[in-house]
């Protein structure tokens, strides 16, 4: 037997969680949660806490958590269907039920009404655009004439609030389908379309099924997005696919090799110019799921994002991944232009294909251009150049790759092969501490304590400007930090927060899994303390391995050696004094 999942949802939302867990342990109320003891482990001190607001309790002494279903099910010692059972029948809440494989049939069934809906959108896309006549010369401009319009079924969504939206509800769709297939949004005065006054193009998936779309504007306004995709759906994760993948990979596989760009115009110049095996991510950085597509069909990628500063941090980004599945990575720099899309325009394929002959292999590139602003002739230098590589080889899943670039970095700088390797190795460790019984870790340096530092914010947004110093590395935490700074005096700071058109670019689930997945904290003060330490302790760390590079310098006279180990020592006492 399976319930249905809208009324799943709908009782673990009906059932007052506080009555339902109060019925089994004393509960006594402690500002916006109650507290009592933890029914899962033996304590004398209570450590459970239940936060009717978010409908979930959380034990902080076994780690124990969850909504009203979880408890029932755990204390009761029940299956999931039984739990369900019982409550909706002890509470009054009405859960249907249907079989297994009903439920399937309901879901495959959804699923395609939406892939018509899409396919429907297309056709209307595809009609939008014989009648623009500034569209068509906007490509042919582009060399993308009305073949390769044709072709790669390039549409047009017309500059209207609900053009699209009328259009399907003609085709006698409901809207709750129109909105779950992701090209209309419900606001706050009504449905409206999605994609407005942009070049439309459709994705698919690897195995050729609609899913979703893509949008460039034609305007050159720098506050107007240039590219939007469709929201995430139950047919759409842009995480998962990519765009041109065509004929199911069998481009790529037979020429086995795969030419990564940023954008749906360079796929279409790249495509029209003979380079079928290209593909773009869908408006994000290179996910783990586009890697591992990618493997499918073959392990060598040639990397053309353009190159400007911004273009080369996301060639970082994407290396540090494919070398994580062990792809061979060259880098393609096109000079006298800002991308593929216009390097072939202006130079052509020959000359794109002698470039390509040219491109550098990953490691040179990097090394090339992080030469360009980091001085490597002091000490100072090579330690901030040794600190660009670390998260490169803690990605290097082939050992003898990673011995190769090692020798090579070390002749390059000059630096002994085997302190390197240490220096490189201690820092890519874990890093462990315990905060309030809850196992922070913190892995790959900081990334979880920015993690831990962000949801202490969004529990108290007074703490925001005590990390003011702190330059988070994890973007989208960043992206969050900085939407609490320019919405920290709306009266609602999650909603404006999951609301704010800075953070389009990121799933809105994603946002909201931030917000609301919280645990309580029942001691801002010593939780802040904690943090505080911890990041005093990453500071700490970092000042103790710039020393160890130092001291690897050959050219330190004894003096200048024994000023550095005792500076070490200094450190290593306030690293021990801070726990």
């Amino acid at each position: 037997m399976i319930y249905n999942n809208d009324d799943i949802e709908k009782l673990a939302s009906e059932l007052d969680i506080v009555k339902v867990i109060g019925e089994y342990i004393e509960l006594k109320k402690q500002g916006i949660s109650y507290r009592g003891l933890c029914p899962f482990h033996e304590e004398k001190t209570p450590s459970f806490y239940v936060t009717p607001s978010k409908n979930i309790y959380k034990c902080f002494g076994c780690g124990v958590g969850g909504n009203s279903i979880d408890f029932y099910m755990k204390h009761n010692n029940l299956n999931y269907i039984d739990a369900i059972k019982e409550l909706s029948q002890k509470y009054d809440i009405a859960v249907r039920t249907t079989t297994r494989n009903e439920f399937s049939q309901e879901i495959n069934k959804k699923k395609e009404i939406y892939t018509q809906i899409l396919e429907d959108t297309l056709q209307i896309f595809k009609e939008n655009i014989k009648s623009e006549k500034e569209i068509i010369n906007y490509l042919n401009n582009r060399d993308i004439n009305m073949q390769f319009i044709n072709k790669y079924e390039i549409g047009y969504a017309k500059n209207s609030w609900n053009h699209l939206l009328n259009e399907l509800k003609a085709r006698r769709y409901e809207l709750v389908d129109i909105i779950a297939a992701g090209v209309v949004k419900q606001g706050e005065k009504g449905a409206y379309d999605v994609f407005r006054d942009r070049v439309m193009f459709p994705i698919y998936s690897y195995s050729g099924k609609i899913i979703g779309f893509g949008g460039r504007t034609t305007e050159e306004n720098k506050d107007i997005a240039k590219y939007l995709n469709s929201p995430e759906s139950e047919i759409f994760k842009k995480g998962n696919n990519l765009y041109g993948l065509i004929d199911r990979g069998r481009v790529i596989r037979k020429n086995d090799y795969a030419i990564l760009v940023e954008g749906y115009m360079d796929v279409i110049s790249m495509h029209i110019y003979g380079f079928d095996m290209t593909v773009a991510t869908l408006g994000t950085s290179l996910t783990e799921n586009q890697a591992k597509l990618l493997k499918k069909y073959t392990h060598n990628i040639i990397i053309a994002y353009d190159m400007d500063e911004a273009g080369k941090k996301a060639i970082e980004r994407a290396a540090n991944i494919l070398k994580k599945h062990d792809f061979n990575i060259r880098v393609l720099e096109l000079e006298g232009a800002k991308d593929p899309d216009e390097f072939l325009k202006k130079y052509g394929r020959d000359k794109f294909i002698d470039n390509i002959k040219k491109s550098k292999e990953i490691f040179d590139f990097l090394y090339f251009y992080y030469l360009k602003y980091i001085d490597i002739s002091n000490v100072i230098g090579k330690k901030k150049f040794i600190e660009k590589f670390y998260d490169f080889f803690l990605n290097l899943s082939n050992k003898i790759e990673y011995n190769i670039y090692l020798d090579k970095l070390s002749k390059n700088i000059d630096i002994d092969v085997k302190a390197l390797e240490e220096h490189i190795k201690y820092n890519n460790k874990y890093v462990y501490k315990n905060i309030e019984k809850n196992n922070m870790i913190m892995k790959n340096r900081d990334e979880k304590l920015e993690l831990l530092t962000l949801k202490l914010i969004l529990q108290k947004k007074e703490y925001l400007n005590n990390f003011s110093n702190i330059l988070f590395s994890n973007t989208f935490y960043r992206d969050i930090i900085e939407s609490i700074r320019r919405n920290y005096n709306r009266d609602n700071l999650e909603y404006a927060i999951i609301n704010d058109t800075n953070l389009e670019d990121y799933d809105k689930d994603k946002i909201i899994e931030i917000i609301y997945n919280i645990d309580i904290i029942s001691d801002y003060d010593r939780y802040y303390e904690e943090i505080k330490k911890s990041w005093e302790f990453i500071q700490l760390k970092e000042e103790e391995k710039e020393i160890g590079i130092m001291l690897g310098d050959v050219s330190l006279t004894n003096e200048e050696k024994n000023n550095l180990i005792y500076k070490r020592v200094e450190i290593i006492k306030k690293i021990k004094n801070l726990f």
